[in-house]
């Protein structure tokens, strides 16, 4: 238990990062640095894949806000919630053996996962992105942990791993620096928007990402669905 009340204490400490708006309202919005480059960033990662009904709020929501300003958006082949990554580097380029030792690790613990529910309550934004609050039950948790210390007992493994810091969903980020007097039909529509509801996830991905200017692009490598 403690380990679950320590994930969500860690968790409400940025969503209420998140909630205070001031210096969003008084600066704007303001990119990662990484997305003003020419080239991709990626890593590894396991996810959880969401029912349609949720992956839907989120695709409604990425497109209205992408007919306001210009954002990463979201949609069914790219929602997730995170469980783990590793480091972030340029030009990613995929290596199928590591993607199948990562695989086999979560493999080895599927079976004593139980299908975690996540309520999807609130809507946050900073100055580079949007995302719905998750508030997750213990299962959530046991998953992050379970596949977190497989994958981190991997010999060799080259890149540093990574458990999920939140249960939330990204819905947007920002691709341009914006002054709070060219956001006032963003504050209405996130005034406006309707949370997700409850998740019950369908499926793990073992697989990678890449992010750049042109998109957040999520490939599945293996699939394991929750019971």
């Amino acid at each position: 238990m403690t380990n679950f009340t320590d994930f969500l204490r860690k968790q409400e400490e940025v969503y209420v990062r998140f909630r205070d708006t001031t210096s969003f309202r008084e600066q704007g919005t303001q990119p990662p640095a990484y997305l003003g480059e020419e080239r991709s960033y990626g890593s590894y990662a396991v996810v959880l894949r969401h029912p349609r009904e949720i992956v839907e709020g989120v695709t409604d929501l990425s497109l209205g806000l992408a007919g306001l300003l210009p954002i990463i958006r979201y949609d069914d082949k790219n929602t997730h919630t995170t469980l783990l990554t590793t480091d972030l580097v340029p030009d990613l380029q995929p290596d199928r053996v590591l993607l199948e030792n990562l695989a086999r690790r979560v493999h080895d613990v599927k079976d004593r996962l139980v299908r975690p529910t996540i309520n999807y309550s609130e809507m946050l934004y900073n100055r580079d992105s949007v995302i719905a609050a998750g508030f997750p039950d213990a299962h959530f948790v046991d998953a992050v942990t379970a596949v977190t210390e497989q994958c981190k007992s991997l010999p060799d493994f080259p890149l540093a791993v990574k458990s999920a810091w939140g249960s939330h969903i990204t819905i947007a980020r920002f691709l341009e620096k914006h002054s709070p007097s060219d956001l006032a039909a963003f504050f209405k529509e996130m005034e406006h928007a309707h949370v997700l509801g409850t998740s019950l996830p369908e499926a793990i991905d073992v697989g990678y990402f890449s992010v750049d200017k042109t998109g957040f692009f999520l490939e599945t490598y293996e699939r394991f669905p929750l019971a």
